[in-house]
């Protein structure tokens, strides 16, 4: 079966067994069924209209426009087509009081689906919490969830704990030996992921202060991953591969795509028993985590 895990920004759309899921604070995501056809769509946008910047994902009106028109070229009759609506919380950290970007999402839907001449027939938004969506095509079922408060971002929670990072490597002799040492150095590791897709998941569930990421990865090269999270769902990255070494393209460009540091993995030395991860990655991760804390502390 297909899988995709949506970012901000995305919009997937498929005929046959998908299974397609995210996760909303203010943000909404719009899910078209149009069984006769057999053909399924779902987005996740952050703004309500496009000021006419070539994103068509980020904002709800070409966003939901885009999902719309596949289906509709297939079934040019909207009322074949059926649309249910998630998200818009006012959710704290995220733009979301009352009358804020949420409600904004939520209208936009409302909107342009009407003009669309596509009908609702589900609704699930609002309220103060964010959501975490299922949507299995193959049998048109949709679950969404509330999401608890000890699985709201650690940035709206007290961390008495340091600092919380989730170490994304393929290997996992590698992110074994990560994960010891970043939690020597009094941190969590709070999660791990071996490809792209996990990562995105574990990324955006669990919001960590700082992100270590390999660039050799399968399903997606690691600098296109990196770009995009800048992008959509700014997170402190350290790289650390072994296709980076210091003053090289690859280490160029994954600076240039967003990352705050690139640590060779020949430097930490992880064959053996030496504290190369305390003396090399370890003070990264602590500068990178304070690159967040200035640009939230700029953004007050």
């Amino acid at each position: 079966m297909r899988e995709e895990f949506l970012l901000p920004s995305d919009y997937v759309t498929a005929r046959g067994a998908a299974h397609f899921r995210t996760l909303l604070g203010s943000c909404v995501a719009v899910c078209l069924s149009n069984r006769h056809r057999g053909v399924y769509a779902m987005n996740h946008y952050m703004l309500p209209k496009n000021p006419g910047q070539d994103e068509d994902g980020r904002y709800g009106d070409t966003s939901i426009k885009r999902i719309a028109s596949t289906l509709l070229s297939l079934d040019s009759n909207p009322k074949n087509t059926v649309a249910r609506i998630y998200g818009g919380g006012a959710v704290v950290g995220q733009l979301g009081r009352t009358g804020g970007i949420g409600d904004k999402n939520i209208d936009m839907a409302q909107s342009a689906l009407s003009s669309l001449g596509i009908s609702i027939v589900h609704a699930e938004v609002g309220g103060t919490r964010g959501r975490k969506l299922d949507f299995w095509t193959q049998d048109d079922r949709i679950e969404c969830q509330l999401i608890n408060a000890e699985e709201e971002p650690s940035c709206i929670r007290p961390n008495n704990k340091g600092l919380r990072v989730v170490v994304v490597d393929d290997s996992g002799v590698a992110r074994s030996v990560l994960r010891q040492g970043i939690e020597a150095a009094g941190m969590q590791v709070i999660g791990e992921a071996a490809n792209a897709f996990e990562a995105r998941e574990r990324i955006v569930r669990l919001n960590p202060d700082v992100v270590t990421l390999d660039l050799e990865m399968p399903m997606l090269d690691g600098i296109s991953f990196l770009a995009k999270l800048t992008k959509y769902y700014p997170t402190p990255v350290v790289v650390v591969s072994s296709s980076a070494p210091s003053g090289s393209d690859r280490a160029r460009q994954a600076l240039e795509a967003g990352a705050e540091a690139v640590v060779d993995k020949a430097d930490l030395d992880m064959s053996s028993q030496s504290n190369n991860v305390a003396k090399v990655l370890i003070p990264r991760i602590k500068l990178a985590a304070l690159s967040r804390l200035g640009k939230a502390q700029v953004g007050t």
